[in-house]
């Protein structure tokens, strides 16, 4: 989370302001709507996702679902052209490699119970986060995490993927 200080927001803005100990909490979008910090809202309406980002940045289990991904995606590439038999085997040994961490993953950013929808919304929002941290190939991967987690519903492999759940009774 981005830290401002009374200093940082500019005297002008001091009355749209809540500060607790010389640090600002939340600031005011309109008449009515306090924002907190890290989902202020910029000019263009959509969030400011620096909180997002840094939770991006420092998650070790996407990156090692990423550097997993990369070295299974050419088996994926290829299994098209391949008879289906094979293609279906190939499918499910990749989505065994990842399915555990991708759960990880899931659960890390999404507090959610596990729809085919909010895995979706998920990848694409690793997907955006990418694209503005610069990260072509991350991007890319995502993408691809993506087309093949659907391809994967497809032939019903997400039936047994349930990330584990820590909600109380």
């Amino acid at each position: 989370m981005k830290k401002l200080t009374l200093s940082s927001v500019g005297e002008s803005d001091v009355r749209d302001v809540y500060l607790k100990r010389g640090k600002v909490l939340s600031i005011r979008e309109n008449k009515n709507t306090w924002v907190p910090v890290h989902e202020k809202r910029d000019s263009y309406g959509t969030k400011d996702y620096s909180y997002l980002m840094d939770q991006y940045k420092n998650s070790l289990n996407k990156k090692r679902l990423l550097r997993i991904w990369e070295k299974n995606r050419k088996q994926v590439q290829i299994a098209p052209h391949l008879p289906e038999i094979i293609e279906h085997l190939i499918y499910e040994n990749v989505y065994t490699d990842i399915s555990s961490l991708l759960a990880d993953c899931y659960r890390e950013d999404f507090h959610l119970p596990y729809l085919e929808v909010t895995l979706q919304s998920w990848l694409e929002q690793q997907k955006m986060m990418a694209n503005q941290l610069k990260r072509e190939w991350d991007e890319l991967f995502w993408d691809e995490v993506s087309q093949f987690i659907h391809k994967c519903s497809d032939i019903h492999l997400l039936s047994d993927f349930q990330p584990r759940q820590n909600y109380p009774n």
